[in-house]
């Protein structure tokens, strides 16, 4: 499939609006709570006041996910589903909402965005089974950055890690700002959307989960994100339309910028912005119809009526190419022996 983007711009594909079916806290056992113990609530604060904020504060104590934590980025919609349903749900199907896909949104967000990072590789495997396509992304084991992250890029990590401790409160409303952050305790909302293709009758279900930066005063998810000082034609180019699509995928329509020197990690000011703002409706239109491509051209490969199937999903940044192919048997075994039972 050639990435181009006047191949793709075109309208008539969007998405329902996602509809929250869960939510977990994650912890450094690697275990799950179908609870909010880990999300952390948004500080009450002035978009006129200047702020001074250093985020490179603790960078030496930070505790960053293990590598292996990525490995399998479906491990923990496995165990909520099985936490969340119990004995109730016969089928995986069941257990997930109905899903005829399940993914996390940072999978969703990689393949939408990609005829706009044509510079960017990646490669997934979608595996189908009993009326579910489990697709799972593998960065981790392909050696990419969110794994063994180090130097400007490690800093570049931990800056919105501490960016959100500066501007949130946990669960009990402690606001400290000193202790080390854990990266292993967040917390998730599992959604469920529908895609709705142009020319095609059928929507695909979609269910996801997705990290949740925080709630505001009135109880919605609001997104956490830093960026240089000015809003230049760089972030217009390469960010605004990542930040819409995860954003647009969670039901956000709310952003916290906190501007930073972009040499000292210091943010000097905070500003709201809304979702809307991010993205033009050429952009729009083209991430959507490519996400609808991808997606459908892998339910066609693996078809319903049967059993199990699985095909490689890879995006060739030199050649502006997504190839579909045979997968490798050991990107295929994605489940936890709990949920077996289910599929």
């Amino acid at each position: 499939m050639e990435v181009r983007i006047k191949l793709f711009a075109r309208n008539g594909t969007k998405l329902t609006e996602p509809e929250q079916i869960g939510e977990y806290s994650s912890h450094a056992s690697s275990s799950i709570s179908c609870d909010r113990l880990n999300l952390r609530h948004l500080k009450e604060f002035d978009k006129k006041a200047k702020t001074n904020f250093n985020l490179d504060v603790g960078f030496e104590t930070w505790i960053p996910k293990e590598p292996e934590d990525y490995c399998n980025d479906l491990r923990e919609i496995q165990q909520w589903a099985l936490a969340a349903n119990g004995d109730t749900s016969s089928t995986a199907k069941e257990a997930l909402g109905g899903a005829d896909l399940v993914c996390v949104r940072g999978a969703l967000t990689t393949i939408a965005v990609t005829p706009y990072n044509v510079d960017a590789g990646w490669r997934m495997v979608a595996v189908r089974v009993r009326g579910v396509i489990y697709l799972h992304d593998c960065a981790t084991r392909d050696g990419t950055r969110f794994a063994k992250a180090s130097g400007r890029l490690a800093h570049l990590m931990y800056w919105g890690f501490k960016f959100e401790q500066y501007l949130t409160t946990d669960a009990e409303n402690n606001g400290d700002t000193s202790s080390p952050i854990d990266c292993r305790e967040t917390f998730h909302a599992v959604f469920k959307t529908n895609l709705v293709r142009r020319g095609r009758e059928t929507q695909l279900r979609l269910v996801y989960t997705a990290e949740m930066d925080a709630v505001d005063q009135s109880n919605r998810y609001v997104e956490l994100k830093t960026m240089g000082e000015k809003m230049g034609d760089k972030f217009w180019q390469y960010k605004a339309h990542k930040w819409w699509m995860q954003a647009t995928l969670s039901g956000i329509d709310r952003i916290v910028i906190g501007h930073r020197n972009p040499s000292s990690g210091v943010v000097t000011k905070l500003a709201n912005m809304g979702t809307a703002q991010l993205s033009s409706n050429r952009k729009t239109d083209v991430m959507m119809t490519f996400l609808s491509t991808v997606l459908s051209e892998v339910e066609e490969r693996l078809p319903e009526g049967e059993d199990y199937g699985s095909v490689q999903i890879r995006y060739d940044p030199e050649e502006e190419r997504v190839y579909f192919e045979q997968a490798r048997e050991q990107d295929t075994n994605l489940w936890i022996d709990e949920f077996r039972k289910l599929i």
